[in-house]
């Protein structure tokens, strides 16, 4: 995925979807997080979109990968979609179920998609759109 959104060009990234499991605030072991550190130390602008995320409620070990993993993890979290895509050239999407409940954003906004999470529906909007990892 690193070696896409670098080929790409695309420097304004918004990643959907961050935890470990969809759903969950997890966010040990999530590739996820590995991939929004890559990106973030490549200068990349990256937008982090997880409903399920809220770093104030982060505890343990979690909140302890977090902020070893994504010390600035507030800066880059988005609640509202249209504010995470307005600009963003690409969309990394991990969670399939964010996603398809964004349909009509993604369709507006048109950024180039890199799907991680298998969505039939996201690859169906015509987009320029790469999936892998399914």
């Amino acid at each position: 995925a690193l070696r896409l959104v670098k080929a790409s060009g695309c420097r304004t990234v918004t990643l959907l979807g961050l935890a470990f499991k969809p759903g969950t605030d997890d966010l040990r072991n999530s590739p996820y997080v590995d991939l929004a550190a890559a990106l973030i130390a490549l200068g990349h602008a990256l937008r982090i979109v997880d409903d399920a995320i809220d770093p104030a409620r982060l505890t343990g070990a979690n909140r302890d990968h977090a902020a070893a993993m994504l010390p600035d993890l507030d800066r880059h979290l988005c609640r509202d979609i249209d504010i995470a895509l307005d600009g963003s050239e690409l969309l990394i999407v991990a969670d399939r179920n964010q996603a398809e409940a964004r349909i009509a954003a993604i369709e507006a906004y048109r950024p180039a998609i890199l799907d991680l999470a298998r969505s039939d529906r996201i690859a169906a909007l015509g987009l320029r759109y790469t999936g892998i990892c399914w």
